[in-house]
């Protein structure tokens, strides 16, 4: 590392989250080996079952918990060793986390107290940040009586007023209604389009992925299994548990021997890694390799109904 601050050699340019070989160890569980790297203004979407490690992974960052082995990145500086103050973060949890004995203004200056309250520039920001998000009514008013989508708002705000290069969301739409959800997801659409801040989330919702992530990572037990775009995790899960975890339901064993590969009672030449299921409306499922199918014992007849491909992409051995 240099004497700036700047991490050397391994820090790719234009990004904004570095994270290289992060191990976290808890009683009873650890994040092992993860490897991020998020470009300046991407929105990235953390996705796994219920204990991941998701969280872990973004208080990291943040600083909030210690980290066992592991170097992490922000905006070029190595953060690893700093607190959660001089990281450049802002972190909005999913129950919000705004202090109640603090009113509307006062939970969003709070942080301000670490980063210049007085300045022009900070006054500002809070000024804007207050009116962009409808909170001006509520300013005095005490958090206890703010629905689910204003206290967003207001720990939105908190998050926003210090300037953070990176905002990191633990799931910040999980606990609110649908209508209230929706709003606050066009929400995050347009001020990380208007601001082009580099946004980390993490999400149990594949609506959140689809409409707000640039790319993905899926977690599981503490490992991450594949990082991709998000239609590249849809339509090309790296492993079985990526396949299972979004959603698909046709996985296929593959025996491979002699040059061909089997499926069941069919065996296939190796010249394809995919193969093609073509079904009717009727249900009736067939196998094939190229040509049209037949089911067997019967022969083959014209019909009006068409037949549809569904790709399944079985992956062979080496």
């Amino acid at each position: 590392m240099t004497t700036d601050g700047m991490i050397k050699g391994d820090m790719i340019k234009g990004n904004m989250i570095k994270i290289d070989g992060l191990h976290v160890n808890l009683p009873g569980f650890s994040l092992q080996g993860i490897d991020l790297a998020l470009a300046q203004g991407e929105f990235f979407c953390l996705l796994g079952p219920t204990g991941a490690g998701k969280t872990l992974i973004l208080e990291s960052v943040a600083g909030i918990i210690p980290i066992a082995a592991g170097r992490i990145g922000v905006a070029g500086r190595d953060v690893t060793g700093l607190p959660p103050e001089r990281r450049g973060v802002g972190i909005v949890y999913q129950d919000c986390a705004l202090f109640p004995h603090l009113n509307v203004a006062r939970n969003i200056q709070f942080g301000l107290r670490y980063h210049g309250r007085q300045s022009r520039e900070a006054r500002a920001r809070y000024q804007d940040l207050v009116e962009r998000l409808g909170l001006v009514p509520l300013l005095q008013r005490s958090v206890a009586r703010l629905s689910g989508g204003e206290k967003q708002r207001v720990a939105l705000a908190r998050a926003l007023v210090t300037a953070p290069r990176v905002l990191l969301l633990d799931e910040p739409l999980a606990a609110l209604d649908p209508c209230f959800r929706e709003e606050i997801r066009s929400l995050f659409s347009s001020l990380h389009r208007e601001t082009g801040l580099t946004v980390l989330m993490v999400t149990h919702d594949f609506t959140d992925a689809h409409r707000l992530a640039d790319r993905v990572a899926i977690l599981n037990n503490g490992r991450i299994e594949q990082t991709d775009t998000v239609a590249g995790v849809f339509r090309k899960p790296a492993t079985a548990f990526v396949a299972e975890f979004v959603g698909m339901k046709n996985l296929l064993p593959v025996r491979v021997a002699g040059g061909r590969m089997a499926i069941g009672d069919w065996a296939l030449p190796m010249s394809a890694t995919t193969v093609s299921v073509m079904w009717r409306r009727s249900g009736r499922k067939m196998f094939t390799c190229g040509r049209q199918p037949m089911r067997p014992g019967v022969r083959r007849r014209a019909s009006r109904e068409p037949f549809r491909p569904l790709p399944i992409r079985a992956p062979l051995p080496t």
